[in-house]
């Protein structure tokens, strides 16, 4: 009878395990196989035979996350011998990729959700989060808002799951990608109505048009006129968009001819988001 097979030792992998052993001592008869055999944690055991000459084999259809032992016995005509086992190990993979990522924007924002993807054998530690343009970032749920976007850009966003392995490793899995192009923002100055109040000279005096598009929706700002004309002052009219970014109207009665008139979008504290194109008033 063969004696037991030295050095066994066993290799995880997805689904898999790869053991390994050095040859056993024939004992004066042929070793003619080696004989794998396994348990997993739950109970369930499995074997394979594998020619005499053999050192390795690999053993696939292992469930990830479950512990395995693995026993190596060799044999020859006498019989098997003394079966000699590995330390135990665990197949895992990365996570797959989270599911239905769905990814909406507003303004310079995104808000982003996913489902949580199999996580092949590992424990969720993170998820890590990007998009062209901005730095990473790591949450613990399964949404995230993304700020600081490109208006006017294609931006690619990405969300992978890290997970541990139970031997300490950290496994970065597929990722989830959804690409979008945020609109263009622009703020837009021309001539408007005809209907100017008395107190002006009616002949060149219209209301300047405004048009904001690709705004952060349903957002209340202060739009104000300037002209290059020093003696010009003009308190400026709030404004709300629309769930699309979008508002348009007429206001800010004008009839300098010759000076150049523009208009800026201000946050409620005064932050000038957007400056409009400048026109000369009267060169129509």
């Amino acid at each position: 009878m063969p004696g037991a097979p030295p050095g066994v030792s066993a290799a995880a992998g997805s689904g898999s395990a790869t053991v390994r052993w050095s040859a056993a001592v024939a004992n004066r008869a042929t070793i003619s196989a080696y004989v794998v055999t396994w348990r997993n944690s739950s109970g369930a055991t499995g074997s394979q035979v594998v020619a005499g000459s053999a050192r390795t084999t690999t053993v696939s259809g292992l469930g990830n996350g479950v512990a395995y032992t693995f026993s190596v016995a060799a044999r020859n005509r006498v019989g098997d011998g003394p079966a000699a086992a590995a330390a135990a190990v665990t197949p895992l993979a990365a996570a797959a990729a989270p599911g239905g990522l769905s990814v909406t924007t507003a303004g310079t924002t995104a808000t982003l959700s996913w489902s949580r993807p199999a996580l092949n054998g590992g424990s969720l530690v993170r998820y890590q989060v990007s998009a062209t343009g901005v730095a990473s970032r790591s949450v613990t749920t399964e949404n995230a808002t993304v700020s600081g976007l490109a208006k006017g850009s294609s931006v690619t966003f990405t969300v992978r799951a890290i997970t541990q392995a139970p031997d300490g490793r950290t496994l970065t899995g597929a990722a989830a990608s959804r690409t979008k192009v945020l609109p263009s923002q622009t703020l837009t100055v021309s001539r408007g109505t005809h209907d100017c109040s008395s107190q002006y000279p009616q002949q060149d005096c219209y209301r300047m048009h405004v048009v904001l598009q690709g705004f952060s929706p349903n957002t209340h700002y202060e739009i104000k006129p300037h002209s290059d004309d020093a003696s010009y002052r003009n308190p400026g009219s709030g404004q709300d968009t629309d769930s699309n970014g979008y508002q348009e109207f007429d206001a800010f009665e004008y009839y300098g001819t010759g000076h150049y008139v523009w208009v800026t979008a201000e946050t409620p504290d005064g932050t000038v988001v957007a400056t409009s194109n400048r026109i000369l008033w009267g060169d129509w």
